[in-house]
């Protein structure tokens, strides 16, 4: 895991960065302003799942799990994603910007502890931290 991590450091920093700069502020004010553009951090969420996914141990990158990260997280996703797939259905921001908030900080949340602890770690620690424990978590290691 932590090899993976270190092989996609300076891309996933980059993704980091990119988030804080251009996407955290404006999205949750959006929020906060119910605006429609809300929808935008999902686009963005789905960037860092995909930047994330690439660092899932090898038996999910083969396909042999449906998904590469624990339940919980996964839940989130799809509570966000499901009123895309229902035919006719409109942006209400009561039921969808929640999940799609959510989502984003969650996803935001593994990223950075992706990279804090890519940045500090050089082998698996013996004790471990809770951002790494909670990594370890995402990908069912723990």
């Amino acid at each position: 895991m932590l090899s993976r991590i270190k092989r996609d450091l300076p891309e996933l920093e980059q993704l980091l960065d990119e988030t804080n700069r251009e996407v955290y502020e404006d999205g949750i004010y959006r929020y906060y302003h119910t605006s429609f553009k809300v929808y935008g951090l999902k686009t963005h969420t789905r960037k860092i799942a995909k930047a994330l996914r690439r660092l899932a141990p090898d038996k999910a990158l083969r396909g042999l799990c449906v998904s590469p990260f624990d339940a919980y997280f996964a839940s989130f996703w799809n509570v966000a994603g499901r009123w895309m797939v229902e035919t006719g259905a409109q942006f209400r921001m009561a039921l969808h910007a929640g999940p799609i908030v959510e989502a984003f900080f969650h996803a935001r949340y593994f990223l950075e502890m992706v990279v804090k602890y890519g940045k500090q770690l050089e082998a698996p620690p013996q004790c471990l931290p809770s951002g790494w424990a909670a990594v370890l978590c995402l990908y069912n290691l723990r």
